[in-house]
């Protein structure tokens, strides 16, 4: 198929009714229902939760860090340290939780961790066991 390089017809209208036409179509599926957690794990001074889809951080790290609390460890903390990849939440706290210690992860939310359709992650409390021995 010849494709002209410019158009010099009386009619180009005309001309370009020869040639196909392409179309993109993008879909991107926003839901009014809030990322929930998927699963909490803990490994030391490590606790991970997941989330059943992606996050977008929307605050500064020093507010996100005062949204959780751990306890079951030998004190009541916060996090120190907290970051936000894709699904996943992961938190470095001061006081590890020992071997076989239950750690409860409790959230509260107050708008910053939402999806990507603005939906804001919901206070919630979650139980884990360190497996590391």
């Amino acid at each position: 198929m010849n494709v002209p390089s410019s158009i010099s017809s009386p009619r180009p209208a005309e001309r370009l009714r020869r040639f196909p036409r392409v179309v993109l179509h993008a879909a991107l599926t926003l839901t009014p229902t809030p990322p929930a957690v998927s699963s909490v794990e803990v490994d030391g001074a490590k606790v991970t939760v997941t989330f059943d889809e992606d996050l977008v951080h929307v605050a500064s790290a020093g507010l996100l860090y005062v949204q959780w609390t751990i306890s079951g460890t030998d004190v009541d903390q916060h996090p120190y340290e907290a970051s936000v990849s894709g699904s996943t939440v992961t938190l470095t706290i001061g006081t590890a939780a020992k071997a076989g210690q239950t750690v409860t992860v409790s959230y509260d939310s107050g708008g910053h961790l939402e999806d990507a359709a603005g939906n804001e992650v919901a206070s919630f409390s979650a139980t884990a066991t360190n497996q590391t021995t």
